[in-house]
């Protein structure tokens, strides 16, 4: 049996009431925030013993804890997309070129031209982890691997010593966003998919265990309605979190 972690304990151990479950902290863009069926203020310090507020108080438990730096920003004028063609990117050795080839040829296996598909792909040379070696964004532009909506498959390569390894795909997107955070020293991406004419996904990725993983989900909206049911354009999008 998995072991339950030792907050988990401490509050399988507390009387609890029936049917209250609120926020445990207000962090909206924080994915430690959970709820926490809790009894009310004025019955919580009846029920719960002294000995227990100790062990509360010398773990440092908390029930939400927002992690620092880490509150979602996102700068739409910063959104870029790849735009040279592997074939003619300049900044590519003969070698990089062709391991690169490889890497990309592999992506579009089982279509009918797949090394055609792979030198005609937009790369971007980034380097994201500042080792001062550029790691490779791809995106898709055409075929089966873009949908009607301009959203196509995205990814993103390491160089290593045996050739350029994938770090991070994603099957829908259209714009990325470099932000001004890092994640275990690698630069955290937003990937931008077009959802309608007045919203977008934006899907966080931070890098974790060797390859680029998603973090967290949010909306972008350009419009609202007021109190009438007008609707408004904004100048800025209204960001918010992606329902679970």
């Amino acid at each position: 049996m998995k072991p339950r972690p030792f907050r988990a304990y401490l509050l399988s151990r507390m009387p609890m009431s029936r049917g209250v479950g609120v926020p445990a902290c207000n962090c909206t863009f924080s994915r430690a925030c959970s709820v926490t069926p809790v009894l009310p203020y004025s019955g919580r310090m009846k029920c719960l013993p002294a000995a227990l507020s100790l062990l509360l108080a010398l773990a440092h438990v908390s029930p939400c804890q927002k992690i620092p730096g880490k509150a979602f920003h996102w700068n739409w004028r910063d959104n870029q997309s790849a735009e040279n063609p592997l074939a003619s990117e300049k900044h590519l050795t003969s070698t990089e070129r062709n391991s690169l080839l490889d890497a990309l040829t592999h992506q579009y296996k089982g279509e009918i031209h797949p090394e055609k598909l792979a030198a005609e792909t937009p790369v971007e040379l980034i380097d994201l982890n500042g080792d001062g070696v550029a790691e490779v964004v791809a995106q898709a532009v055409s075929g089966d691997f873009c949908s009607p909506t301009g959203n196509c498959a995205f990814w993103v390569f390491e160089k290593s010593a045996s050739g350029y390894k994938l770090i991070l795909q994603k099957g829908a997107v259209q714009f990325f966003t470099i932000q001004p955070t890092r994640t275990n020293g690698f630069i955290d991406l937003v990937l931008g998919m077009h959802g309608s004419a007045t919203e977008q996904g934006l899907y966080l990725y931070r890098f974790s265990k060797g390859r680029y993983r998603r973090a967290a989900c949010y909306l972008a909206n350009w419009t609202f309605l007021d109190k009438n049911e007008e609707v408004h354009e904004l100048k800025e999008p209204r960001i918010t979190p992606c329902r679970p």
